[in-house]
């Protein structure tokens, strides 16, 4: 590895752990230079901006859980519905190992929801966009195999793809940065209750009749 790889993969290091620990609003390159023992100059030699370098990490995180859904997707043994509802039973049980990387997730959504995107490099936010929907397409790969299988009927597939991803991944960031909150309030552990939301999901494309989406 040359030198250069070895101090952005430095600076990542201490990124990661400086967002996860303090925030992204809270962190500012100083903190992450001492930390890598750099000086801040050299540290926007390998990124833009504090920005840049927030989009770096995350784009390291989403690699790392593409390549474990990859495995998982895989290592199915089943396929059409039972397949799916396998594969999302699976995902759900990374919430707990993942929970600081999934409450670094749901601030980046928040912080970058109004951030200037001349503040990323291109081939940054290239990157982002290439790699972000991957869970979408093995959830439209296996929907398609119910369908073959008429185990489903008429329904807009993307539509319901969309649907799912969207809101078992906001509901994942939920239970992650609010766990011992849901548990008082509802008198359930999060990931309860997102395998009934999965189980909810499994039951309606069993009715049969989706024509409405």
């Amino acid at each position: 590895m040359t030198k250069k790889l070895n101090t952005e993969k430095n600076i990542l290091k201490h990124a990661k752990h400086n967002f996860m620990t303090q925030g992204i609003m809270n962190t500012v390159m100083g903190d992450i230079a001492k930390d890598a023992e750099l000086s801040v100059r050299t540290l926007y030699r390998y990124f833009d901006s504090k920005e840049d370098l927030v989009f770096a990490v995350v784009i390291e995180i989403l690699h790392d859980w593409n390549n474990f859904q990859t495995r998982i997707f895989k290592e199915l043994k089943s396929d059409g519905l039972t397949a799916l509802q396998e594969y999302l039973k699976k995902l759900v049980i990374q919430i707990d190992e993942r929970e600081q990387e999934l409450i670094l997730l749901s601030e980046f959504d928040f912080y970058f929801r109004n951030v200037d995107p001349d503040l990323i490099h291109e081939k940054r936010l290239n990157e982002y966009e290439s790699i972000i929907l991957v869970s979408d397409g093995f959830l439209n790969t296996l929907l398609e195999e119910a369908i073959i299988k008429k185990e489903v009927k008429a329904i807009n597939r993307d539509l319901f793809v969309a649907t799912l991803s969207n809101v078992l991944w906001a509901f994942a960031q939920r239970i992650a940065t609010r766990k011992e909150i849901i548990q008082k309030e509802t008198n359930f552990e999060g990931l309860t209750l997102i395998e009934a939301q999965i189980d909810m999901y499994m039951a309606y494309l069993k009715e049969g009749n989706h024509e409405s989406i």
